[in-house]
């Protein structure tokens, strides 16, 4: 199994590069240094991602996404950012990926909403939180990828909301809904998305589906 110990250390080299903008320290949740950052993503976040690549119980899916990102990170496919603040405009944003000036992908995660989801929730909801959301960016990049839709930072508001939705369709076909029937609590949002899709009978191209992620603020 490849490691993020390595390429998490050399790609913080990028975190100046992000185009998410930071906010001003403001929140007990959020860290005072980027060093701290750093740490909190190598001792919390990086063991989870590692342990979920390999759990039996998880969907063949999401273990294959987590796989890809550790081999996308080692092969600088992708470059990581721990941002030790919320993301300025939505403070729900957990991550994101975009393209610096030389082309590069990075993967910013804003490190105070996992801090404060984990004092709000069990261990395994934590884990499970922190995987699903890691999973959902790779199938970003994979869209991204195939050319299915415009690289990050190249497109229009209206082809953000329909890969924003696309992307949704898969994680929630894909991850969320076994977890659901192994009687696994997840967080609300996509629950709410798991029975909003089976209701439309798995039509992501339903203008109610599409219509949840037409406001940036959605998340």
């Amino acid at each position: 199994m490849r490691t993020l110990l390595c390429l998490l250390v050399l790609l913080l080299m990028g975190a100046e590069t992000t185009l998410f903008t930071q906010a001003p320290l403001r929140d007990p949740n959020e860290f005072a240094t980027q060093s701290a950052a750093n740490e909190y993503g190598l001792k919390v976040l990086k063991p989870i991602i590692d342990k979920k690549s390999e759990d039996p119980s998880e969907s063949p899916a999401l273990r294959r996404r987590l796989e890809l990102l550790q081999k996308a990170g080692a092969e600088r496919k992708i470059w990581f950012h721990f941002s030790p603040t919320y993301y300025f405009e939505f403070r729900s944003t957990a991550a994101g990926l975009s393209r610096n000036k030389e082309g590069r992908v990075i993967l910013t995660i804003f490190t105070p909403v996992f801090r404060e989801y984990s004092q709000h929730t069990t261990k395994a909801e934590f884990e499970d939180y922190v995987s699903l959301v890691f999973a959902h960016e790779v199938i970003h990049w994979e869209l991204g990828e195939s050319g299915e839709f415009p690289h990050f930072g190249r497109s229009t508001p209206e082809q953000q909301m329909l890969g924003e939705a696309k992307a949704w369709a898969i994680t929630v076909r894909s991850i969320v809904r076994q977890r659901l029937n192994q009687g696994r609590r997840q967080q609300r949002r996509a629950v709410y998305l798991s029975e909003l899709l089976t209701m439309l009978k798995d039509d992501a191209t339903n203008p109610i589906w599409l219509e949840q992620f037409r406001d940036p603020n959605w998340r």
